[in-house]
């Protein structure tokens, strides 16, 4: 008998111990800006995939007509205005957001001339010409923010570049730009450069 009551309060010990040590994985900390699956894509998430894609295809098409249009890029006040309504159009609220501070940064310390970026994030790159997509495919997801990367030709060389795309109010919108040159992603280096700046600058309000 006495046997029995000590195995009872054992296995009632080791599922108290079994639920505390669940209850510690799930308080710790997320040290990630962004919060995506390593997963690949199962047949669940193919349907949202393959909207994210079409929508990345859309986006670099209507972007790409402005820039491969000649007359619209020997205009380059024309040009600055379409990539306004591109950032309006295509980028998220946080992207934005963040994008003024650092132009209200570099209209004070460069008076208008080049500040933060040094190239042009629509194209990665400073010169162009004939630009276009390929292989453009999502890789990893949560349940409002995907990772799609593609081949971006330009100049008869293609890019590997990687793009964050979240879900605003049902619409897909590039939340940020990475590429070789720039690993850590623009929007948290803009975050980097804004803190560097101004320290205590409120970019929490940002997210």
């Amino acid at each position: 008998m006495k046997q029995i009551v000590i195995l009872i309060i054992c296995l009632i010990i080791t599922l108290l111990l079994g639920a505390y040590l669940i209850w510690l994985e799930s308080c710790k900390p997320v040290s990630c800006d962004y919060v995506i699956s390593n997963q690949a894509l199962g047949a669940t998430n193919q349907l949202t995939a393959t909207k994210v894609e079409n929508r990345v295809k859309e986006i670099y098409a209507t972007v790409f007509k402005a820039y491969n249009d000649e007359d619209t890029a020997l205009d380059l006040t024309a040009l600055e205005e379409k990539r306004k309504q591109f950032n309006a159009e295509y980028c998220s609220r946080g992207w934005n957001q963040l994008l003024n501070v650092v132009n209200r940064i570099d209209s004070i310390d460069f008076h208008g001339e080049m500040g933060f970026f040094d190239f042009d994030y629509w194209i990665m790159a400073q010169d162009w010409k004939d630009l276009s997509v390929s292989d453009v495919k999502a890789l990893a997801y949560s349940p409002h923010m995907v990772q799609v990367e593609f081949l971006l030709h330009n100049l008869g060389h293609a890019k590997p570049v990687t793009l964050l795309m979240v879900n605003e109010r049902g619409l897909w919108k590039i939340d940020s730009f990475q590429d070789e040159e720039n690993p850590h992603d623009l929007k948290r280096a803009m975050r980097m450069y804004i803190d560097i700046k101004f320290g205590n600058y409120p970019v929490r309000e940002i997210r």
